[in-house]
């Protein structure tokens, strides 16, 4: 039968490797930048609810009263949901100490852990052209909609359909981000720092913003406006023209990330021996080690992207 010291040693060592790898990722550059995607939003029950959506009022004279913005009249909740993932582990191979052909598999289970929540972002934008999958904004319209309103402030629009190798594309979605304005009709303030794509449109982001000359040695206005990220869910048939500019520099982002409970390592079952053993164990004489965590995302702020599916 399994020694509980020696699996109790295995837990330890698997936890520590697990975490040291998901923290790797975790504070990898890489992985701040798709960060920056949401606002990290702390939850305490299953079903959170927000009715704290929408743009703040500029700055100006106070002159008589001051200007007040009321809290939006938006509700919408985010429910968490569980996720997971996990290992086998033989038992022969925990009583022979060859525990080293596991080490490849723990840090691929903490690289899984870390990039879902970035795929779960994405999935997200990808979704925003309509309310379906993922639901709406705040205001109940598509994320990507022309259709937007603040109070008593104008439509407005953060949706495209231009494809990115369109000359102009990129001017376009830049102008329209930065001509959004507040309910009193103020400029809103937002400015793009992002440009998300798939790998089909990889070659043309690059071009808009990363190369400092076009066609025929002209210089490109665009240089270094924003940063260039490419994620591999933005593919398929359907979605591969999709691309996004976004503006993550604010507090509020695009997508909101609300966390209820961080990953966690651990074993399934118990350390037990003899009677006492998992049902698992006994029968078949194997260790089940995963990880875990309770979060789910929602959409922040629709002004802070404005998104093109790339369809004309």
């Amino acid at each position: 039968m399994l020694n509980r010291d020696k699996v109790a040693a295995t837990l330890i060592g698997f936890n520590t490797r697990f975490n040291q790898a998901f923290t790797e990722f975790r504070n990898s550059a890489d992985m701040a930048a798709w960060m920056a995607l949401a606002s990290e939003i702390p939850s305490n029950t299953q079903i959170e609810q927000y009715n704290w959506m929408g743009t703040v009022p500029a700055f100006s004279e106070w002159t008589d009263r001051r200007k007040v913005s009321k809290l939006g009249n938006y509700k919408f909740s985010i429910t968490n949901k569980k996720w997971a993932n996990g290992i086998e582990v033989d038992q022969d191979d925990i009583d022979d100490d060859k525990l080293g052909i596991y080490e490849p598999k723990i840090r691929m289970l903490a690289e899984q852990a870390a990039i879902h929540r970035v795929n779960l972002l994405v999935n997200f934008l990808i979704s925003g052209f309509a309310t379906t999958n993922y639901g709406a904004a705040y205001d109940g319209l598509a994320f990507f909609s022309a259709s937007h309103k603040d109070g008593q402030g104008p439509t407005q629009s953060n949706l495209l359909t231009a494809t990115l190798d369109d000359s102009g594309a990129f001017d376009s979605a830049y102008k329209k981000m930065l001509l959004i304005q507040d309910e009193n009709g103020e400029p809103a303030g937002f400015k793009p720092t992002h440009l998300l794509c798939g790998p089909n449109n990889r070659a043309n982001a690059r071009a808009a913003v990363m190369a400092q000359y076009g066609a025929y040695g002209a210089s490109n206005t665009n240089f270094g406006e924003v940063q260039v990220i490419v994620s591999p869910k933005i593919s398929g048939t359907t979605t591969e023209n999709y691309w996004y500019l976004l503006d993550l520099a604010k507090p509020i982002k695009p997508l909101l990330l609300q966390m209820r409970r961080e990953v966690a390592f651990r074993q399934v079952g118990h350390l037990g021996q003899g009677g006492d053993q998992p049902m698992e164990q006994f029968m078949a004489d194997k260790v089940f080690f995963g990880a875990d965590a309770r979060y789910n995302a929602g959409y922040g702020l629709w002004q802070c992207a404005v998104g093109s599916d790339g369809s004309t």
